[in-house]
């Protein structure tokens, strides 16, 4: 399956899960005890380690580091393992070493397949499309829409920035940098638009 038609696959499975949804936050947890998946603060052993899988027979857990105190990076979190729970393949490959745990670091910048597609999820999951255009149209543009939208899905700022950016009828660019160096970037239809234009000059 091609890398655009296994994304279209990612976000069904994810807005299938809240497609009767009327309004917004998302709660993963509920989702998550919904299933019987037990989702509890853990003190993570491994450095940058945010959120963790488990697996003991066939019951399964969620974990997200005790260092983590914005709860929309925790609702991120607990989506994004939620994410390696639903998608295919994902359990059999995380778990083929027979070990109980899975650890996820945090951050966008990843060449993990199973990672990147675990934080498409986790996005289309808390910030599902329709509701999520219907938040911006009535939030306005700019960081304040951002901030806004933000608060109203318990998402964190940079989640919501990318999101915004995908959705965006205007020319936009997510940057974000650390350090001094470009960690990553995401832009808007619009502005991927205005690059073309320029290109093809």
């Amino acid at each position: 399956m091609n890398s655009k038609l296994r994304r279209l696959e990612v976000v069904k499975t994810a807005e299938d899960l809240v497609k009767d949804a009327i309004t917004l936050p998302i709660d993963p947890k509920t989702i998550a005890n919904d299933r019987g998946i037990l989702v509890t603060a853990m003190k993570s052993k491994t450095a940058g380690a945010s959120g963790f899988l488990m697996k003991h027979g066939d019951s399964f857990g969620i974990g997200f580091s005790t260092a983590i105190n914005n709860p929309g990076f925790i609702n991120f979190t607990i989506a994004h393992e939620l994410g390696h729970y639903f998608l295919e393949g994902h359990v059999e490959q995380l778990f083929s070493n027979d070990s109980e745990i899975h650890e996820s670091k945090s951050g966008f910048v990843t060449a993990d397949i199973c990672e990147r597609e675990a934080d498409i999820f986790a996005a289309s999951l808390l910030m599902p499309e329709k509701l999520f255009r219907t938040a911006l149209r009535r939030a306005g543009q700019g960081f304040p829409a951002i901030e806004a939208v933000s608060q109203q899905c318990v998402t964190s700022i940079t989640a919501t920035a990318i999101r915004y950016a995908e959705f965006a009828d205007d020319p936009v660019i997510v940057l974000v940098s650390h350090g001094g160096m470009v960690d990553f970037c995401c832009l808007s239809p619009a502005f991927k638009e205005i690059g073309d234009i320029l290109i093809s000059r």
